[in-house]
């Protein structure tokens, strides 16, 4: 009688087929696998990143809210000058508060700078610098010196094309409010109302505002 191919069974051939596409089958499984682990761990890291940028801003909205509208009489240069302590361009603020955001404490006095600095690639980064206030004299120095603070700093935000810092003047009988370029501190009477830090990233524009309370300094 003769013998039907469904009796034979398996050719080599075909178990040879059979465990080829299972392999191929299994080493497809493998590889989504790792493609999901590695889209996981760069979801962790995206979350990681925006976490901690939410933690550095909430730190330097800290500090900004703790400027100290600190008046000072002062000789410099043959005159008297009456000093507030906050002094501001668009690449460098200096300011006295009670706030650390290396140290995240909100005791004792800190003078801070924040500055832009231009890296070798062309791009801008503002980095941020504190030391403890002391004495008076210290707090006049740091004001009026037209070098940057040579503080260890640290560095806030992403690179961009272009930092700058402007500021919020509050508004006067027959003046409204508006962002002035600078805040000089021999000139001003108060703080301003809040510090505009803008990251310009070819046409992305990133806008970061700081806002300084009304409180007067206890006499």
């Amino acid at each position: 009688m003769p013998v039907t191919r469904r009796q034979r069974g398996f050719t080599l051939l075909e178990v040879l087929l059979s465990v080829s596409l299972t392999a191929v089958v299994l080493a497809l499984l493998l590889t989504a696998v790792r493609l999901t682990e590695r889209a996981w761990r760069r979801g962790d890291e995206r979350l990681a990143v925006v976490a901690q940028r939410f933690a550095e801003g909430d730190a330097i909205q800290a500090q900004m809210s703790s400027a100290i509208p600190r008046n000072t009489n002062t000789p410099y240069e043959q005159r008297q000058l009456h000093l507030i302590s906050f002094r501001g361009d668009s690449k460098q603020v200096r300011f006295l508060s009670n706030y650390s955001w290396e140290g995240g404490r909100n005791f004792g006095l800190w003078m801070v700078s924040y500055r832009v600095v231009k890296q070798q690639d062309g791009k801008e980064q503002l980095l941020v610098s504190e030391t403890g206030f002391s004495q008076e004299p210290q707090l006049v120095s740091f004001l009026l010196a037209n070098q940057p603070s040579q503080e260890q700093a640290r560095t806030f935000g992403d690179r961009a094309d272009h930092i700058e810092l402007t500021y919020l003047r509050p508004s006067a009988p027959g003046s409204p409010a508006a962002w002035v370029p600078e805040w000089k501190c021999d000139s001003q009477k108060q703080l301003p109302r809040g510090v505009l830090i803008q990251w310009q990233r070819g046409n992305e524009e990133q806008d970061l505002t700081l806002i300084i309370p009304v409180w007067e300094e206890p006499q």
